[in-house]
């Protein structure tokens, strides 16, 4: 159920750039807090790559308002130590 969930939210981030009221629901509910927390935790490659792809997506459409809270959310540290961790077989990961 966590991919599905996943999923759905990774495909409403590419709706970002177009509607800027998207944008602003995911500023507002804290959809970097709860990504930087999957992140963290990601069990499975498929998370953890749905998850990078989501904040990634968010970094790139937005940056002044997502990149800060990824930052304070040690995003980069969780990415450094989960690659460091296991040997990923995804391209997008390695990337």
């Amino acid at each position: 159920q966590l991919y599905e969930l996943l999923f759905c939210l990774w495909t409403m981030v590419y709706e970002c750039p177009d509607h800027e009221t998207v944008r602003n629901h995911f500023a507002r509910d804290g959809a970097v807090v709860a990504l930087s927390e999957l992140l963290a935790a990601a069990p499975r490659e498929k998370i953890f790559r749905l998850t990078l792809s989501s904040l990634r997506q968010l970094a790139e459409i937005d940056r002044r308002r997502f990149v800060p809270e990824m930052m304070a959310n040690k995003v980069l540290k969780s990415v450094e130590l989960l690659r460091g961790q296991k040997e990923w077989k995804d391209e997008d990961i390695v990337e």
